[in-house]
């Protein structure tokens, strides 16, 4: 997450954060892209107190649970299984 901070890449704990309605600085930096490493590093003491970053998880979860219901509506064919495996990929999880 760090890197992607500084990056300015938005990353789902990121989302998360800003989804719980903070006020202040980090949320500012955040929004802003700011990459400057003190608000970084604001941002992300801000992001990892919040519990976005455990709430991410499940949020992904719940995300690729509906991406495979909406596959359920296409043909049984290679690209619904690899659209299935992209999924699972994705939030790195074994069925």
């Amino acid at each position: 997450m760090e890197s992607d901070l500084r990056r300015g890449a938005v990353t789902l704990p990121v989302l998360c954060y800003l989804e719980m309605g903070r006020e202040g600085g980090a949320a500012h930096a955040v929004r802003s892209g700011q990459r400057h490493e003190a608000h970084v590093r604001v941002a992300l003491e801000a992001i990892r107190a919040s519990g976005a970053v455990e709430t991410a998880p499940a949020e992904a979860q719940a995300h690729v649970c509906r991406a495979e219901e909406a596959l359920e509506a296409l043909p049984v064919n290679d690209a619904r299984r690899v659209l299935h495996e992209l999924a699972e990929y994705v939030i790195g999880r074994d069925r």
